[in-house]
């Protein structure tokens, strides 16, 4: 979300909230399922789906772009306007510079769910079989096993509240400490399919069977749903 009365959500649609309602954008630019959408202002908007979709908002309409893949796009982040990732199947990486999407060298095959990025400098991707990609400014490299004791599970988000905190969810919860990744504790082993903080002492991560959980900087406990359908991000 931008703000309280400005924010987008993507699928087999878009919708954007206005403050009061959820609206259905009236002449979507693809038929293509859209899986993330990040907004850097906004009149500046990207998201990214199936078949290497990549879609612009630029604060009247929404428009695909010439993309460098047809693998799909699970997730895009942007740290300004002219600076921005994207991940996806086959371990696919893209990188906006301002003026166009261009592949970028991924040390991995693995399929990527999702990518979080501090600034132009530090990032994370994470996805299938526990990878763990990380961007130091210059390129992406797969960060060492032999010093993150973890299992080879899916990670299927990650988010990051500044460069030396962040959390990782899937079949696991890893929590970022800024030298290691490490496993915590839950109450339920269930899949987790999307995490988010507002700051390192409150964060809710969501997954199947209506699993909610909270963070409140010692520990992730269960809060009750409403039914028991998936939560997805």
């Amino acid at each position: 979300m931008l703000s309280s009365d400005d924010a987008w959500a993507v699928g087999d649609t878009i919708m954007h909230w206005d403050g009061s309602v959820w609206s259905e954008v009236a002449d979507p630019p693809t038929d293509a399922r859209l899986w993330s959408v990040a907004m850097v202002t906004s009149d500046d908007g990207w998201a990214v789906g199936d078949d290497g979709t990549i879609a612009h908002w630029d604060g009247a309409s929404w428009a695909t772009v010439d993309s460098p893949t047809d693998e799909w796009l699970t997730a895009v982040a942007m740290t300004s306007t002219d600076d921005g990732w994207a991940v996806g199947w086959q371990g696919v990486i893209l990188h906006w510079d301002g003026d166009s999407w261009t592949t970028a060298d991924s040390p991995t095959d693995e399929w990527l769910y999702s990518i979080a990025m501090t600034s132009v400098n530090d990032g994370w991707a994470v996805g299938g079989m526990g990878t763990i990609l990380r961007w130091d400014g210059t390129a992406w490299t797969t960060f060492p096993r032999h010093s993150t004791p973890i299992s080879d599970e899916t990670l299927w988000s990650v988010k990051m509240v500044n460069p030396d905190d962040g959390w990782a969810v899937g079949d696991t919860i890893l929590h970022w400490e800024g030298t290691t990744w490490t496993e915590v504790d839950r109450p339920e082993h269930r899949m987790l399919y999307s995490v988010d903080l507002t700051a390192i002492n409150n964060g809710w991560a969501v997954g199947e069977r209506n699993t909610i959980m909270h963070w409140d900087g010692h520990a992730w406990v269960e809060a009750e749903g409403p039914g028991r359908n998936w939560v997805s991000h």
